[in-house]
């Protein structure tokens, strides 16, 4: 399978610097799939599910909202935050989530760009992801 590069950068931290057979990206409007010679793209992605599938293996982020740049076989992707599930608490994603679906009932979100709302999908995203992609690596 053809290969594209792909840089994915959380604030000032490079998190990948390599390359994808595939990539899967949280879109506004639905994910994205990205293959070698995709069609040049800008976009926004929301919080959500990364996955870098690599030589059979796959790689996956928790993922803020931010930008995917495509440009030629060069995929570039800035976010507020991309963390494996390792790398996440899940008792403080639970707490996050909690907080954040109570402040979202307390005071709802009149669009999906609103912060309380963005707030929700970042605390969901780590959440879901933690107990998918942590608790499967624990059974196998």
């Amino acid at each position: 399978m053809k290969r594209f590069t792909v840089d994915i950068v959380a604030k000032d931290e490079k998190v990948y610097s390599g390359e994808a057979e595939y990539l899967q990206l949280p879109g506004w409007e639905g994910d994205i799939g990205i293959m070698a010679g995709h069609t040049e793209l800008i976009s926004m992605i929301r919080p959500g599910v990364c996955i870098l599938r690599l030589d059979k293996e796959e790689h996956i982020w928790a993922m803020a909202e931010g930008f995917v740049s495509i440009s030629g076989d060069k995929v570039t992707v800035a976010v507020g935050f991309a963390f494996p599930p390792d790398e996440i608490d899940e008792e403080s994603a639970e707490e996050m989530y909690q907080k954040a679906s109570e402040d979202l009932r307390k005071n709802p979100a009149y669009s999906e760009t609103d912060e309380k709302y963005l707030e929700f999908k970042r605390a969901e995203t780590c959440l879901k992801i933690v107990q998918k992609y942590l608790h499967k690596d624990k059974e196998e």
